[in-house]
């Protein structure tokens, strides 16, 4: 857990190639912090991505061969500095829609019984649609994430993927 007042961050604009780079930073994120106690957070807005955690380990992040290749094709990054004050804040979440709610389901009881008339699914959204591969297995997913308004915290925790731990946020600005 980082308090918020020690928190820094580096900002990226990922430009035209958004979603191939959007891709390869949640790897490398998600790498990092598997061998790092979850130390970073990302957050996303546009073509841009803001990376946060402690100094040290933004820093180390910053200087592996792979974050330099990654940031040698990005249009624009700053280096690591502190996080402004902010009054506002967000939590960057994993979305998953509720079990009877996902797509895939309804479609799956729609043909096993076609004299049934459903209601309209409501429409559920996500923010933003990340393809991955994982680490362990190699298989291909959708890394789908919400970014919702939050009560700020003292302090911030992350899970592997660099989303935000349950009850914590980052700072908006």
């Amino acid at each position: 857990m980082t308090p918020v007042a020690e928190l820094h961050y580096f900002e990226v604009d990922l430009g035209d190639s958004a979603e191939e780079l959007r891709s390869a930073l949640f790897s490398g994120v998600h790498g990092f912090n598997t061998r790092n106690n979850d130390a970073l957070g990302i957050d996303f807005s546009g073509t841009g991505m803001r990376v946060f955690g402690p100094q040290p380990a933004l820093q180390a992040f910053f200087e592996q061969p792979r974050t330099q290749r990654l940031l040698a094709v990005c249009l624009r990054f700053t280096a690591p500095a502190f996080v402004p004050a902010a009054t506002k804040a967000v939590s960057v979440l994993r979305h998953r829609p509720a079990g009877r709610q996902q797509p895939a389901r309804l479609r799956r009881f729609a043909a096993r019984n076609p004299d049934v008339v459903l209601a309209p699914a409501k429409t559920i959204r996500c923010d933003l649609a990340v393809p991955l591969s994982s680490q362990s297995t190699g298989q291909e997913f959708l890394l789908k994430l919400a970014r919702r308004p939050a009560a700020p915290s003292a302090a911030v925790r992350f899970n592997s993927y660099g989303l935000c731990a349950p009850g914590s946020s980052l700072p908006a600005f």
